[in-house]
């Protein structure tokens, strides 16, 4: 695995400067390093946990000592995927659907929108949209008899 030719991210430059500090440590502390924990040596030198250490080494040989890089997850709840014309549609559904004493679930209103209008919007999107506020007042004013 070469570097050659490639940018050094900061993170790599800063595990540069903490191998120089503790090599320049164990120069500091005599001609004898010891060598049996390997580990402890990579984790002391780079300044990072030696739980982080195993784990690295263990995906490393898992993989057949090749070092894979991973994709990085995206985080967090997904963008509000709901337009500003569809929201009243919505609303109107759920207010319809509760005068008629039908309750409307997150489940429900997605396969009402993918029938409607074929729009297929996540379950995690709808839950904290103002269509799910709105369902969750249009329910409770139906349960204590409100219209």
């Amino acid at each position: 695995m070469t570097q050659q030719g490639k940018a050094i991210t900061f993170e790599q430059k800063q595990y540069i400067i903490n191998l120089k500090k503790a090599f320049d440590l164990e120069k500091n502390n005599g001609p004898a390093v010891p060598t049996k924990d390997s580990v402890g040596r990579i984790a002391g030198s780079l300044d990072i946990g030696r739980r982080t250490v195993e784990s690295i080494l263990s995906e490393y040989n898992k993989n057949g000592q090749k070092l894979i890089k991973k994709t990085s997850k995206t985080r967090g709840k997904p963008h509000l995927k709901i337009s500003g014309d569809m929201i009243p549609r919505i609303r109107s559904h759920i207010r319809s659907a509760n005068l008629q004493g039908q309750h409307v679930s997150v489940r429900k209103l997605r396969s009402w929108l993918i029938q409607e209008f074929d729009a297929d919007i996540p379950l995690t999107t709808l839950h904290p949209s103002d269509a799910s506020v709105s369902l969750r007042a249009s329910a409770n004013r139906s349960m204590l008899g409100g219209g």
